[in-house]
């Protein structure tokens, strides 16, 4: 089974807007992700995008995690992935949301090692690389 783990800040400025974003009630914070089943722009490379696409058109179950990692306000969530839309370019990669199913709280919190985050707060995680 494929995996998307995706890092969800507790407070992240906006490039653009110069707002402070992934605090509780904001549309970029794991709250409002787990409330309104939305996870919003995510990049995916290419190849992580076309290994999601052809396994979600193909049925398969994609998981996705939220993982809030801030030292005060640890979380975990977990939901299957329903859909993904393209939502804009950047320079290597592609930007996404992604619809979730019904996500569920975790706990306790845990953070297995194969779902290190990379630099842009995602990893995609192949079924041979996958110990759940």
């Amino acid at each position: 089974m494929t995996s998307i783990s995706l890092g969800v800040p507790w407070n992240k400025k906006n490039k653009t807007t110069g707002l402070h974003i992934g605090m509780t009630g904001q549309s970029h914070s794991w709250e409002i992700f787990m409330q309104n089943r939305y996870a919003l722009g995510y990049e995916l490379y290419t190849k992580e995008y076309n290994k999601v696409k052809s396994d979600l058109d193909a049925g398969h179950p994609i998981k996705i995690v939220l993982l809030r990692n801030d030292k005060d306000h640890k979380k975990r969530g977990e939901a299957y992935l329903v859909n993904l839309r393209q939502v804009g370019p950047t320079k290597k990669y592609y930007r996404y949301d992604l619809s979730l199913g019904v996500p569920i709280e975790i706990r306790p919190y845990k953070y297995l090692p194969n779902e290190r985050l990379k630099f842009n707060g995602v990893r995609v995680i192949s079924e041979s690389s996958t110990k759940f």
